[in-house]
């Protein structure tokens, strides 16, 4: 049987997804450098204790007749962070890993998330680090977010240099 393309998936972060999770960030970070330092504890960094909710994009490979190949393997993340602002969450850990990328998830993930926050009565927010021709800010401001402003990091680079951040609002 011929290979199909791979059929996706976007359902809430389990447990049990954190080390497929961090293989895939690993990914990113080779290709993009993103996160510009590498966490030490890259389990703990997806899992921060302000999250409220997480959610993962798995790709199956699937043959004609739906019959699966392989296993499932994530290619996308994203988090909602709680603010310290009422009726406020925020983006974050939002990424699809190289061979994910072209299928519309990142878009596809920001939309459940905000989904899940617009059902909850709470307005979403974003930090994205201010880099000239950046493909994260093109697809926020493809998808309608509105920049809000730039602010300096409270960290910095991996060479300690000051890092710029642009604001968002959906």
């Amino acid at each position: 049987m011929a290979e199909t393309e791979p059929r996706v998936e976007l359902r809430e972060r389990r447990t049990s997804d954190l080390e497929h999770c961090v293989s895939a960030l690993r990914r990113v970070h080779d290709a993009d450098g993103y996160p510009m330092a590498w966490p030490r504890d890259p389990v703990r960094w997806l899992s921060p204790a302000r999250m409220l909710r997480g959610w993962v994009a798995l790709a199956r490979r699937g043959a004609g007749g739906g019959a699966d190949l392989g296993a499932e393997r994530v290619v996308g993340h994203v988090l909602l962070l709680e603010t310290g602002t009422p009726g406020t969450v925020e983006i974050a850990r939002l990424f699809v890993s190289p061979e994910g990328r072209g299928h519309g998830l990142g878009a596809a993930l920001l939309d459940v998330a905000c989904g899940w926050a617009g059902g909850q009565g709470q307005s979403v927010v974003l930090e994205v680090v201010a880099a000239e021709g950046s493909p994260a800010i093109a697809l926020y401001e493809r998808t309608g977010w509105r920049r809000t402003g730039t602010v300096t990091a409270e960290w910095t680079a991996p060479d300690g240099s000051c890092v710029e951040l642009h604001r968002y609002i959906r």
